[in-house]
């Protein structure tokens, strides 16, 4: 038998073979019971700092979930911002007068009224 004939025989009768699928059937492993992640119920300001604030004190403040620190990623900003400056976390009390502090953590935001005592 010439080669190539030889070739085609037997490429012929490997084609013949099942034509149904014979790949394993894939199983669900997941575990039904587990809920997997949640996210937070309450999202709350923690600061460290005098309370109430006077013009001047400094506060750190933290994004707290569910009763822990929740690290990450943050935003804090005071309204009026004229109230306040922030820097990474610290926010420095700069005007007398009730103030609205705001930490975001992912698409979570807590929010905090801050009445700030004069000198």
């Amino acid at each position: 038998m010439r080669p190539a004939l030889a070739l085609l025989v037997v490429l012929a009768i490997a084609c013949t073979g099942s034509t149904e699928d014979s790949a394993p059937e894939l199983q669900d492993t997941a575990v039904e019971d587990d809920p997997g992640p949640t996210g937070c119920d309450v999202l709350e300001v923690g600061f460290d700092g005098q309370d109430p604030p006077s013009v001047g004190d400094m506060w750190t403040v933290w994004p707290i979930c569910d009763g822990s620190f929740v690290m990450g990623a943050m935003v804090v900003r005071v309204e009026p911002s004229e109230g306040a400056s922030v820097s990474e976390g610290e926010v420095t009390w700069e005007l007398a007068g009730t103030h609205e502090l705001m930490v975001q953590s992912g698409s979570q935001k807590a929010y905090l009224d801050v009445t700030v005592e004069g000198e």
